[in-house]
């Protein structure tokens, strides 16, 4: 009888049922073992919580974009999609009205969110950005023209800001006060901020609102120079721009996403601070600005890890919406009625 070949003999044995008690080799095993790893993994990927979160080219975005970018989102069982905008009082909006999640929210935005009763009808005060602006950290400035050389030479002309229900705006126009400008003098322009550095440069305004990133690029490229900053200098030399946000029906259906979704932003933030330079580095990329001397010249804000809310920003907050319709003092504090998730998350992350 010829004799069968090894392989031949491997395969009719496959065929064969399993006697009982009869070992599987340890090849099928380990075989077994990777596919069930990695069915596992696949499963894990599958539970990954979606959480969607308003997207503006500003600073104050950085965390999310650190989150995704080193998969701190992923880390925690979350997966982090952008909902691309403008700004202004729309981010509030968006999420009120369930089309994002999570939204980033200027303090003076906030209380007028509380005015318009979207706060807490709509949406939740969840924490502080955990960032400030100090005059080491700016966070917002005019470029302007060769012509202007004071904040009183912007009487006459044109002024671009993101919006007019801005912080960008009601910052400037603090700080115009200030300056004894009469702002019924300026035409403000609205447009958004990737736009407003080529709108200076081909003469459409003559001075642009915009954080320290995009003063960078305009200043290095002989576009304008730096009239002054005006969050991070008097009175807003130590400031919080702004709150996180949440949509009410998320955060009732979803507190241990809403959570998870803290220690992934918590981790980020302590990155930015331990990581300053590759910091500058994400958000120039999210900016699209490519040239390094660029992203070196620009500052970062004074980012804080563990979201402590600021009392001193809250003050300066009410005093700028005198005016606009909100004249008694609203207290903030009162509606972070989220805080002991933000205290469990940071507690997970940092220890303390």
């Amino acid at each position: 009888m010829p004799s069968i070949r090894k392989s031949t003999h491997r395969a009719a044995m496959a065929l064969e049922p399993r006697r009982p008690g009869r070992a599987l080799p340890r090849r099928t095993v380990l075989s077994m073992l990777a596919t069930a790893t990695l069915a596992s993994r696949v499963q894990a990927q599958d539970k990954l919580s979606a959480v969607r979160f308003v997207n503006v080219p500003l600073q104050d975005w950085l965390p999310f974009w650190v989150a995704q970018q080193n998969g701190f989102d992923k880390r925690y069982g979350i997966e982090l999609k952008p909902v691309p905008i403008v700004g202004g009082t729309q981010t509030a909006e968006f999420a009120g009205a369930g089309d994002c999640d999570i939204a980033t929210v200027a303090g003076v935005l906030a209380l007028l969110a509380v005015k318009r009763s979207l706060i807490p009808n709509k949406i939740r005060l969840l924490c502080p950005l955990g960032s400030s602006a100090d005059a080491a950290h700016p966070f917002q400035g005019v470029v302007a023209s060769d012509k202007i050389k004071t904040w009183k030479d912007l009487e006459g002309k044109n002024v671009a800001v993101i919006s007019l229900h801005s912080l960008f705006y009601l910052g400037l126009t603090t700080r115009l006060a200030r300056e004894r400008v009469d702002i019924s003098k300026i035409n403000f322009i609205q447009i958004p901020l990737p736009q407003q550095v080529p709108a200076l440069k081909a003469g459409r305004v003559d001075a642009i609102c915009v954080g320290t990133d995009f003063a960078a690029r305009a200043i290095h490229d002989q576009i304008g120079h730096l009239l002054g900053w005006t969050l991070g200098a008097p009175p807003f030399d130590h400031y919080s721009p702004g709150f996180l946000v949440v949509n009410s029906d998320f955060a009732d259906r979803n507190p241990t996403v809403l959570e998870n979704f803290l220690k992934a932003y918590i981790a980020a933030v302590k990155w930015i601070v331990d990581n300053p330079d590759k910091a500058k580095e994400v958000t120039a990329k999210e900016l699209k600005i490519t040239d390094p001397v660029v992203v070196k010249g620009f500052y970062l804000e004074k980012w804080d890890p563990t979201l402590a809310p600021d009392p001193q920003s809250v003050a300066l907050d009410n005093e700028m919406m005198k005016g606009q319709g909100i004249d008694q003092p609203i207290d903030l504090d009162k509606y972070l009625t989220l805080m002991k998730l933000v205290e469990n998350a940071r507690r997970a992350v940092l220890g303390q």
